[in-house]
């Protein structure tokens, strides 16, 4: 496997660690908002994922959920608040399984680990399954721009592409093919994140955050992870969608503050 080249960077100046991981398409800049909010409590970190950000010219060698999750092993440290977006949600979970005695609290904000939405409603996934096929189907076709166009109505942050400019659209369509090399660890559970023995390890405090706006499927994900988790719970942010730490990160840092107090 080729080994990256990964750029990091860092946010806040508190007396506790933070792994901060982005989601797909985004990069490690989107937590900077977050530095006048929990700066003064942590001390967060975050990396650029291969083919995004600042490693954007990374290439992909082998399954793209391990290739991220080794990264991020080798920056987490002892006494780590592990704090996940979408994908990044579902390598902050893998983490939490792999190294319990390292994570404080765990904080996953609408993680896109839809083979859990199984656990609750099969037709929810299937539904969902149906209609990301759109963006899947033209991705394997070559059409890399329809691809992101389809995939971002779901999951962007509301911008119309018409207004996305076009190096952005570009670099999207290129990051299609991290999106969908993730589909077996996201779909299939292909790197066993739902296991009962690799769950039951996760025992820290694990806020589940969703907008209240989102994709139908996260609330069955939330639901399922919220009931195999051993201490869990589910939190709704009124009026935000899927990019609620962006467009609503005052109130994704008061939920997080209040785990950070244990008032859980």
């Amino acid at each position: 496997m080729t080994e990256p080249t990964i750029f990091t960077r860092s946010f806040g100046k508190g007396p506790e660690g933070a792994l901060c991981l982005h989601c797909a398409l985004g990069h490690s800049g989107f937590w900077a908002a977050y530095e006048p909010l929990l700066g003064d409590r942590l001390k967060m970190r975050g990396f650029d994922m291969p083919m995004h950000g600042k490693s954007a010219g990374v290439p992909l060698d082998g399954d793209v959920h391990d290739q991220v999750t080794n990264i991020a092993a080798g920056l987490l440290q002892d006494g780590d608040h592990l704090i996940g977006h979408s994908f990044g949600a579902t390598i902050a979970l893998r983490l939490a399984e792999m190294f319990p005695d390292k994570v404080k609290t765990l904080t996953l904000i609408e993680p896109v680990l839809f083979a859990a939405a199984k656990i609750v409603s099969v037709q929810a996934f299937d539904d969902h399954f149906e209609q990301a096929s759109h963006a899947r189907n033209k991705f394997h076709e070559g059409d890399g721009l329809e691809a992101a166009r389809l995939f971002t109505s779901i999951w962007g942050g509301g911008r119309p592409w018409e207004k996305t400019p076009q190096p952005v659209r570009d670099m999207m369509a290129k990051q299609m093919a991290f999106v969908f090399g993730s589909n077996p660890a996201l779909m299939d559970d292909r790197a066993g994140v739902l296991k009962p023995d690799a769950l039951a390890k996760v025992t820290m405090p694990t806020l589940l955050l969703r907008g209240s706006e989102t994709a139908p499927v996260i609330q069955a994900v939330h639901k399922g992870l919220e009931q195999v988790l051993p201490n869990a719970r589910d939190q709704v942010i009124e009026g935000a969608g899927h990019m609620a730490p962006m467009s609503h990160a005052d109130d994704v840092a008061k939920a997080v503050t209040k785990l950070l107090d244990q008032d859980f």
